[in-house]
């Protein structure tokens, strides 16, 4: 019998490939730009970003989200969604492709309705780069991709109505760092102020298909990868174009497709294939060593004169739980000393504390963090406030700037003796801080005004006001077959993240029960978690949802353990308020596995999805059709539905069903559309699937 061997790497059209497990920890947001008010359409954006998309597919990212020509208000609500959906994720992905500009060393993307007249329009019409890094800085690991360094028209416009350039704009984009997110890769298509060459009418660009060929290379880590990349752009461009990245990734190697060897018995057209052997790894696709980022957590909690004994509390917590092994737990203890920090080469030792300045509950301070100002031992610039405070007294403290990422710190001392109680980053609106505590007694404190980094500075302003805490959430009962009314109203449970309000409940979940649970509004864009009190009584989320329901509503299926849960609704904004209704309903179980439809080429044939459907991955439906072929024989098969649709070619193995060719929306719309080649004649076969949870509808599979 003779043998045919898959090798499983990504190929396209034609050619055979591979695609890794599908991983929901794994999420993806594609934003692709072409239709601009009143300029002419850029011509590849769609074609890479759905290149894209197909990649990391590929390469077993079980969330690809993708979106093109946003105005405005939909990027920044798309993503406000993806943060949400990054919460929970090992591995989070944004990829931009349109039209972008650089100014004063900072990089703007423009949405689709921008009618930019002058620079000074960027703040209210384009969205700070810095945007996609904070929608993946939950997630363990994080990409960002721009590709977006293109010939702008925007440029000659805003000059031309500015009258004086106040600040240099340029098509090209500045180069940025990825300190302000530990864990993060940064990637433009194109080094600081060059043009990305869009390629072909028609075809992606060199960029998108450098990006897509070796992202989901079998075995290649993310940072050989990303080198990959820029060489093969480097080289096809003749060094008109080189791709730029800047990590802040820890010594953990990251792999998004570990390499994997499937080998498949041919077969004569009427003879179904034989059983075969699936080789895979032993190093996961994601794969992170406690140690570097034991390392990587003491460094950046631990490791300063500034580290309070909660910093030092949290280490040893991880400890204890078996997150990490200990190397520094002598040093966490009490009465050890505590290492500090060495400034960075080149830069200027920490300059001495200026002293304190006065703050009253209720002020306003505006001020400035200088270059000769006050830094601490990471060399950040920053500045002390003392202000008295009674016992249990509530405080909101608000540091809002245009041109640094802010932190506000509170806690007792001032200078190297500063002690921190609490901090906050991005709890304000964009990138400033907003930080509530109740004073733990009665006393003088310290808010202490920082740089979230040793390379911002900039004017600010501080402000301080009371505010009421919102009560303590109440666990309200949720039955299954039950639907609850609710209303979110001021006054009401708020979340610490974002000052949301929300609704809780508890649901029992029995053995082998699979449920949907859906809230509906029409008030507000709700938001779903679902989630659990883990050990010490901490809430724990398990999933997240926003739209999945349609109309702005969510839903998430659950397969479960048995045992108590929580459900939270919540609105997407601290704003939302209103009426809702939360439900829980028991989902069928799914039928076995389908045996495979015969096709023939020239074929068409219906299927229809319903809820008792065979599920993979959870809850997407699927069915199986089989296809016979001669040796050479070029066959396209499409999917066509009302849903998103999802086509995988493979081969039956011992380990299970091997793909070796996956698409989604090849077909235009929501339809799946691929191409493959029998390399000898026998058999393939074809799973027709959903890219969403929870499906239900007919679709046509046609082969020709």
């Amino acid at each position: 019998m003779t043998r045919l061997l898959i090798a499983v790497c990504l190929l396209w059209a034609g050619l055979q490939g591979h695609a890794a497990a599908q991983d929901n920890s794994r999420v993806a947001l594609i934003i692709a730009n072409s239709e601009y008010a009143g300029y002419s359409p850029l011509t590849n954006p769609a074609t890479d970003a759905a290149l894209i998309a197909n990649s990391l597919r590929q390469a077993g990212f079980g969330v690809v989200e993708m979106k093109d020509n946003l105005d405005n208000g939909a990027f920044r609500a798309a993503l406000g969604r993806f943060q949400v959906q990054a919460r929970s994720a090992q591995v989070a992905l944004v990829y931009y492709a349109g039209h972008a500009v650089e100014v004063g060393g900072r990089n703007w993307l423009i949405p689709t309705d921008a009618r930019l007249a002058s620079d000074e329009e960027l703040e209210f019409q384009a969205i700070d780069a810095n945007l996609l890094i904070n929608a993946t800085s939950s997630a363990r690991a994080r990409i960002v991709v721009l590709d977006a360094c293109r010939e702008n028209p925007f440029i000659g416009r805003m000059r031309n109505l500015s009258g004086t350039a106040t600040r240099a704009a340029s098509s090209g984009l500045a180069g940025a760092s990825t300190d302000k997110v530990r864990g993060t890769l940064l990637m433009y298509s194109a080094g600081p102020g060059q043009l990305a060459a869009d390629g072909v009418r028609g075809q992606a660009s060199p960029f998108a298909r450098a990006f897509a060929q070796y992202v989901s290379t079998p075995g290649l880590e993310l940072r050989l990868a990303a080198g990959k990349i820029s060489d093969a752009v480097h080289s096809e461009t003749d060094g008109r174009q080189t791709p730029w990245v800047s990590s802040s990734l820890s010594g953990d190697e990251v792999y998004l497709v570990a390499p994997v060897t499937v080998s498949v018995a041919a077969a004569n057209p009427d003879t179904a294939p034989k059983s075969a052997t699936v080789t895979t790894p032993t190093t996961p696709a994601v794969a992170f060593d406690t140690r570097a980022l034991e390392l990587a957590y003491w460094q950046r909690c631990c490791a300063s004169a500034d580290a309070t004994d909660a910093d030092f509390a949290g280490y040893l917590a991880k400890v204890s739980r078996g997150d990490f092994p200990g190397t520094f737990a002598d040093l966490a203890r009490p009465a050890r000393p505590r290492p500090a920090v060495q400034p960075p080469a080149g830069q200027p030792a920490p300059s001495p504390a200026a002293g304190p300045r006065p703050l009253t509950l209720g002020q306003t301070v505006t001020a400035a963090l200088e270059p000769a100002g006050t830094r601490d031992s990471d060399n950040v610039l920053y500045q002390d406030y003392e202000i008295r405070l009674a016992a249990n007294q509530n405080v909101e403290f608000a540091l809002d700037a245009r041109d640094f990422d802010t932190l506000v710190r509170f806690g007792t001392g001032t200078g190297a003796a500063f002690r921190e109680i609490k901090s906050d980053d991005d709890g304000g609106e964009g990138v400033n801080a907003r930080l509530r505590v109740s004073a733990p007694s009665a006393g003088t404190f310290t808010v202490r005004a920082s740089a979230l980094n040793n390379t911002m500075q900039g004017g600010f302003t501080l402000a301080s006001r009371t505010f009421t805490p919102s009560p303590p959430p109440t666990t309200r009962p949720l039955a299954v077959g039950q639907t609850v009314s609710g209303t979110l109203a001021d006054g009401g449970s708020r979340l610490e993240d974002g000052d949301k309000l929300f609704h809780q409940y508890g649901l029992t979940v029995r053995t082998g029960e699979r449920l949907k649970i859906e809230a509906q509004s029409t008030a507000f864009d709700a938001v779903m978690e679902l989630g659990r009190l883990a050990a010490g009584g901490a809430y724990e989320q398990i999933k997240t949802d926003d739209d999945s329901a349609g109309n702005n509503n969510p839903r998430i299926l659950a397969a479960l353990e048995p045992g108590a849960y929580l459900v939270r609704v919540h609105g997407f904004d601290a704003a939302a308020a209103g009426v809702y209704t939360v439900r829980a309903d028991r989902v069928p179980p799914p039928a076995a596995a389908p045996q495979p439809t015969r096709l023939g080429v020239g074929a068409a044939t219906q299927g229809t999805f319903t809820e008792t459907s065979p599920v993979i991955n959870g809850f997407k439906p699927y069915n199986y059709y089989v296809v016979a072929g001669r040796a050479g024989q070029t066959i396209t098969v499409t999917m066509m539905a009302d849903f998103d649709s999802y086509l995988d070619v493979g081969a039956f193995t011992a380990g299970g069903f091997a793909v070796v060719a996956s698409d989604d929306d090849s077909g235009g719309g929501l339809n799946a559309k691929l191409t493959f080649t029998f390399s000898e004649t026998g058999e393939i076969f074809i799973r027709a699937s959903a890219v969403q949870e929870g499906v239900t509808g007919v679709y046509t599979v046609n082969v020709l």
